[in-house]
């Protein structure tokens, strides 16, 4: 079974490469079995409970005008407090990707962190492929974490274990883009000596 599991891994380019990094730890074990694509959409459930209140404040509208007009502002104000907290998480999520030298590949990432996870911990990443901007999020489980050389710095191997089709496909796509330019910059740099 080892072996086998290095030979898959052999299949896979791997480039070193500078990219976007921002992790989570998955607390819940039950996510592991989770297929990504059947996650909740929250837009498409908001979506749904805003036009059922929509309805209610309809029927509402004929019996009091000013109990409807009061629904109504009262869903405006959660819509807004949403929209809030969703601007929020989109801002921390930008802010949190620091730019890192990573060993890539369709299969796994590895990258220098500053805090110490333990071996099986569930990730899930959000990587920013650059030059691109493209984002490709993904559920990964921790191989190791091993500390590098006297620092307190880590270097941690994940595999994934979840992916969209889509996002391995841009992955794969971003891998082999860069294995061309670093290709052509070797080839240019050994036709200069």
């Amino acid at each position: 079974m080892q072996k086998e599991k290095k030979d898959n891994r052999r299949r896979y380019f791997r480039i070193v490469d500078s990219l976007g990094v921002s992790y989570r730890v998955i607390v819940d074990e039950h996510n592991d079995d989770e297929d990504p694509e059947k996650r909740i959409d929250t837009l498409s459930i908001l979506s749904h409970h805003n036009i059922l209140i929509q309805e209610q404040i309809d029927v509402v509208k004929s019996l009091s005008p000013e109990m409807a007009k009061l629904g109504s502002q009262l869903n405006q104000k959660i819509d807004a407090i949403l929209m809030m907290l969703e601007l929020d998480n989109l801002m921390s999520q930008h802010a949190c990707h620091r730019i890192d030298q990573a060993s890539l590949s369709a299969s796994g990432v590895a990258f220098p962190i500053e805090e110490m996870l333990v071996p099986n911990t569930l990730l899930e990443l959000d990587l920013l492929l650059r030059p691109s901007s493209k984002h490709v999020v993904v559920i990964g489980r921790v191989i190791a974490c091993d500390r590098m050389h006297d620092t307190d710095t880590y270097f941690l191997r994940i595999e994934f274990t979840e992916m969209t089709d889509s996002n391995r496909e841009t992955l794969i796509q971003h891998i082999v883009q860069r294995q061309g330019v670093l290709l052509r910059a070797l080839k240019g740099s050994e036709e200069e000596n």
